[in-house]
């Protein structure tokens, strides 16, 4: 029988650069009983209640990031510990043997997608947080009951799962079969084959349209569970010797060719398309999409990657895109983030790469775990939290893999998409995965409401472009679109690294890390790249 589900939330000092945030409100939520505990010795009050508590899974959003660094002593004791990506997403906590997990790990949005109440957080600070108790404690209730609400749900729909990804997996299970990969296999495709979504900038600057025209920028609707249902992708393992030449079993080919802006080289700064020539490896969506609109003069196909079996995921993608839409029509909010989000995370799953897998544990600084005569066993990590705890880690020997190819071939389908579009559009400018900023798309399917379709989402007459992922475009004064990823520029502070003037940006949230012994802040200049 599942476990119960509690909830549970920190609040801290309002996050300014740093300064180390503490915690003096922590809020506990079982679905029967609210708890919440004040003051600085708040997580030991929340704890010693834990402590009473039969076991349960204890949620908490965005937690193997943030809250539960305040908790290592909880688990500080031998205890193995998943972490992904740097995200500690389950944990064990020693005594009573709850289950820490981050509910971000099965819901990768922010709570206001579903229901978020709103405060003001300079209430936070030590000088006026008590006259302000009720409020932040019914802010603080609202949060871990509204996220209670969504992990309730979720387990009752798709099980119990610790990640989106392998729940998305799961659910692709349930109506396909495919064969998974040797690790020889798995090395034949992935290196020279799997990437990722094409960004590129055709322009840098401060860009005006051409006299009479303005600067569009369109969106492909739903471009990986379009390209996952619509292409064929292979499900079985590559035949054991390349061809020279391609079959309908092909999907994977290297050729030597003039390239005009159409197939990837991959360099230490990322992917680039503008290599005139050479010799590239690709999918055969992105070849055949590039020969038919004569974006590639072949001179060579050198090899062929075949497998002998292959499908398209149209009944996966068709389920949850009606499951999604349903759950609109019939005011589901929970529903329709679900669906969104497992019917778009799977195809990545299929990439993933046990080789860097390990297992961690967490112990006090007086524990040792690493005997000489155990070479496998748990090596010392790095001091984590704040003070006082090892995180060791060992070799995790996984050999779990799915299909490699099968991600490859999605992914190179979603970039063939883009081959075919940015051949239709008129002055290109930018595009990143599935929009493309230009001054006209022609001859592509346009409509907001179709899968696999093109919408025109904004209009604008000014478009400034720093680099990948940082841009503003402005219709008038109004900046309508823009993106500064790993930091967050204001509008008028990207149009001045447009201008050639560089901007420091500082992050006031801390991040906490493996490498650190307290929260670290981010601090980057940020110039036109």
């Amino acid at each position: 029988m599942t476990k119960p589900i509690y909830t549970i939330d920190v609040e801290t000092d309002p996050f300014e650069h740093n300064r180390d945030p503490l915690p003096f409100a922590c809020g506990l939520y079982t679905g029967d009983n609210w708890f919440v505990f004040w003051g600085d010795d708040c997580i030991a009050q929340c704890h010693a209640k834990l402590l009473q508590l039969p076991p349960a899974i204890v949620y908490a959003h965005n937690g193997g990031k943030f809250d539960f660094y305040y908790m290592m002593d909880w688990i500080a004791d031998k205890t193995e510990i998943l972490i992904i990506n740097g995200r500690i997403v389950k944990a064990t906590t020693h005594t009573v043997k709850h289950e820490m997990r981050d509910s971000f790990a099965i819901m990768p949005f922010a709570l206001k997608q579903y229901k978020k109440e709103r405060i003001d957080y300079r209430c936070f600070e030590r000088e006026t947080r008590d006259a302000n108790r009720k409020e932040i404690t019914k802010y603080l209730k609202k949060d871990c009951v509204y996220l209670h609400e969504l992990c309730v749900e979720f387990q009752d729909r798709f099980g119990d799962n610790l990640t989106i990804a392998a729940t998305s997996m799961k659910e692709l299970k349930k109506l396909y079969e495919f064969e998974t990969l040797t690790s020889r296999e798995d090395d034949m495709i992935r290196a020279p084959f799997y990437f990722g979504g094409r960004v590129q900038c055709f322009e840098k600057g401060i860009i005006k349209p051409t006299r009479g025209a303005t600067i569009k920028c369109y969106d492909l609707n739903q471009c990986y569970p379009y390209a996952m249902r619509t292409f064929p992708h292979p499900i079985s393992v590559p035949d054991a010797r390349p061809s020279n030449d391609i079959t309908e079993n092909t999907f994977f080919l290297t050729v030597i060719g003039r390239n005009h802006n159409a197939f990837p080289k991959r360099s230490k700064d990322g992917l680039h398309f503008d290599v005139p020539y050479g010799e590239f490896n690709v999918s055969i969506h992105e070849y055949n999409a590039a020969i038919e609109t004569g974006l590639f003069e072949c001179e060579d196909i050198v090899q062929c990657y075949n497998f002998r079996q292959s499908t398209t995921f149209d009944k996966f993608v068709d389920k949850f895109h009606t499951l999604r839409r349903d759950a609109q029509l019939h005011g589901d909010d929970i529903g329709a983030l679900f669906y969104k989000y497992v019917g778009n995370s799977c195809y990545g799953k299929f990439a993933q790469n046990p080789d860097d897998y390990y297992n961690f544990m967490l112990t006090d600084d007086k524990t040792n775990l690493n005997p000489l005569h155990d070479p496998d066993g748990y090596f010392p990590c790095t001091i984590i939290g704040f003070a006082g705890y090892i995180l060791w880690k060992q070799p995790n020997h996984s050999v779990k893999r799915y299909n490699v190819a099968t991600g490859a071939s999605i992914t190179g389908a979603a970039r063939s998409l883009m081959i075919r579009a940015l051949a239709h559009a008129k002055r290109p400018l930018y595009c990143d995965t599935d929009s493309i900023l230009c001054e006209e798309l022609n001859d592509v399917p346009i409509d907001p409401t179709k899968i696999g379709n093109w919408k025109l989402e904004k209009t604008g007459n000014l478009f400034a472009l720093g680099g990948r992922k940082l841009y503003a475009l402005f219709d008038g004064k109004e900046c309508v679109k823009m993106a500064s990823k790993g930091v967050h520029l204001t509008s008028d502070e990207i149009v001045q690294v447009c201008k050639g003037k560089s901007v420091t940006w500082k992050k006031d949230a801390p991040t906490f890390n493996f490498r650190t012994h307290s929260a670290s802040y981010i601090s980057r200049t940020v110039k036109m790249t």
